[in-house]
């Protein structure tokens, strides 16, 4: 199927129906053309087909007729080649536009006095309202929009607000300059300020008739807003606003805005339905100062609800100490913009209270170095009973790793192993930090491993970077730091980092065995002097500088893999110290004067072992 709309020769329409136009009832169909040649045509009770173009060089011609046509080329007779029109209905001149009349009065019957002109109105379509919601309290400036809307005396035109059954309110209106639409303001709800509701909009031009087909107009409850987090933020803008009270989740999404004052234009707004809060970000402004803060529902309506300060964003240029132990330092602050009500220090990821001290001066009382995210221990001894869960550290169990015996087994010894009977078996432990204010750059991990009392297995390994989530056997894993145990063959200690091989150290040279029968300590430790592994008391790596530079979300793994040969890999008292629990560490120092928005000086405090 396929439809066409011609005028003067051209094709201005042409679209495929797939079947729309042929059905086993009638379709109705409306065409209208204005007197400037605005055409409209539907197809389909639904409106499933609507088209609104203009004909060019309108000008209907003396002798014009309408006419309707069918053709059909083989078997007409047949019921789907029918085609019927029914229920036609034209209207035309007078009935589509503005036309004026003379009027005068005769008291006989025969002599008429004076005239006066009266205008019949075309018939009036309203097909949209801006906004089509606004706040029960009223006073919404509404824009009705349609055709046909001149005609009408000044002081004559009124829009009409609720329905038959709940009585109507009406309000004067006003015509805009061209008749393009009509101005009114929304009044309020009867039944208060706090009710929401659907009513019907009506427009009229003579303040008698209202044209049919209503507009639907939605009242949602007035909002209030009794809280405000945080009342101030700096004038870069993008402080998160928290709007907290009653009526909030009114009107639509994608239409709640907040503005404030004369900063910037409106920032969209979303309904935080959990904590029944309305988040928006604050605006730029170009200079420290107080706006009065308007919140819309509708996209249009603003209503006064609080203010928000403006300031000069903190900038911190000093501090003293610059370094302290964990109990408690007092640190002094210096710059410029410090202060304000509610001012903060944050070290690394904990936030402490700020002290007014001087115009340009502030001071802190450091927080404790693990709640700052510059120090943390994590022990493992591996006691029964054992859970996973119970650990203050994230602990992944893989493979063939299981705790036993106060030990955990990553993999046994087993005489059946010999040869490919159970060729490449693999137990790893992940371990992640509690998260720090920075990547860890400085550990210290020791433990106890018994790697041993069997044929000689392919190795063990310690890895700190990126860990999948594959097995891990003696290579290690990720593209950080890897050291890897190669006892399958040559017993020699392997150090790699970013896919590198950058050491490596043969058991023989130091005169140690990797494989013992015992658990042996092993130490492996990365500082400012570089990285240092030693295995059974023997050193293998003192003062290796690798360029280590870790990542946030790095974890640290232990595997171990048997081959066609097998050894026991056991590990025991587990002791991973990061940041100052051994090594001087640094975290960020920063003020906020809202709890949210924070300087970016890149101050830096640090933290003693």
């Amino acid at each position: 199927d396929l439809l066409q709309l011609l005028y003067g020769g051209e094709i201005l329409l042409s679209r495929v129906m797939y079947g729309a136009m042929r059905a086993d009832a009638l379709l109705n169909v409306s065409l209208s053309v204005s007197q400037h040649g605005e055409l409209t045509l539907s197809l389909g009770g639904d409106n499933s087909l609507s088209a609104k173009l203009t004909l060019h060089r309108w000008h209907p011609r003396p002798g014009w007729v309408l006419g309707f046509g069918g053709r059909c080329t083989a078997e007409c007779t047949a019921a789907d080649n029918a085609q019927w029109v029914d229920n036609l209905v034209m209207q035309a001149d007078a009935l589509l536009r503005l036309q004026p009349v003379d009027v005068a009065l005769a008291l006989n019957g025969q002599q008429y006095l004076g005239t006066a002109s009266f205008t019949f109105n075309a018939p009036s379509i309203i097909s949209l309202v801006l906004p089509n919601l606004g706040p029960a309290a009223g006073s919404t400036q509404l824009s009705v929009f349609g055709s046909n809307l001149g005609g009408g005396a000044a002081y004559e035109y009124g829009c009409r607000f609720g329905s038959f059954a709940l009585g109507w309110i009406v309000v004067p209106a006003t015509l805009s300059l061209h008749a393009t639409h009509i101005r009114c303001d929304s009044p309020s709800l009867a039944a208060g300020s706090s009710v929401a509701m659907d009513v019907e909009l009506h427009v009229t031009s003579n303040d008698q008739q209202y044209w049919p087909a209503p507009l639907a107009y939605t009242y949602y409850a007035q909002p209030y807003v009794n809280a405000l987090a945080p009342t101030a933020g700096p004038t870069e803008g993008s402080t998160l606003l928290k709007l907290y009270g009653t009526g909030l989740h009114g009107g639509q999404r994608g239409q709640r805005y907040c503005r404030v004052g004369g900063a910037g234009g409106p920032t969209p707004a979303s309904f935080d339905a959990e904590h029944g809060a309305l988040l928006c970000f604050a605006p730029m402004a170009s200079a420290a100062s107080q706006g009065q803060l308007e919140l819309a529902l509708n996209s249009y309506h603003f209503t006064p609800v609080g203010t928000f300060d403006y300031y000069e964003p903190p900038l911190p240029l000093t501090r003293s100490p610059s370094s302290g132990y964990s109990n408690g330092t007092l640190v002094l602050i210096n710059g410029s913009g410090l202060w304000h009500a509610g001012a903060r220090c944050r070290f690394g990821d904990a936030l402490v209270n700020a002290s007014y001290v001087a115009d340009e001066t502030v001071s802190c009382i450091a927080p404790p170095a693990d709640q700052a995210g510059a120090s943390a221990t994590v022990s493992l001894d591996f006691a029964e009973p054992w859970r996973v869960s119970l650990l203050p550290a994230a602990v992944e169990l893989r493979g063939e790793a299981s705790v036993r015996q106060l030990a955990l087994h990553l993999t046994d010894f087993d005489p059946r192993s010999i040869g490919p009977a159970r060729h490449g078996v693999a137990g790893s432990l992940v371990l992640a930090l509690p998260q720090p204010a920075l990547p860890t750059r400085h550990f210290r991990l020791g433990f106890r491993l018994r790697m041993g009392r069997g044929t000689g297995a392919d190795g063990f390994s310690v890895s700190y970077g990126d860990v999948p989530s594959d097995a891990i056997g003696e290579l290690g894993v990720g593209n950080g730091l890897r050291i890897c145990w190669r006892t399958h063959v040559h017993q020699s200690l392997e150090v790699w980092h970013a896919g590198a091989l950058l050491h490596v150290s043969d058991a023989q040279a130091v005169n140690a065995s990797l494989r013992s029968s015992e658990f042996v300590p092993v130490l492996v430790q990365h500082s400012s002097a570089g990285l240092h592994v030693s295995h059974a008391g023997h050193v293998f790596v003192s003062g290796l500088h690798i360029g280590l530079v870790p990542q946030r979300g790095w974890r640290f793994a232990l595997g171990a893999r048997t081959g066609t040969d097998s050894d026991d890999h056991h590990i025991a008292d587990v002791l991973l110290e990061a940041g100052s629990a051994f090594h001087p560490e640094d975290v960020p120092l920063e003020i906020s004067l809202n709890g949210q928005d924070f300087s970016t000086s890149g101050l830096h405090f640090t933290y003693l072992n």
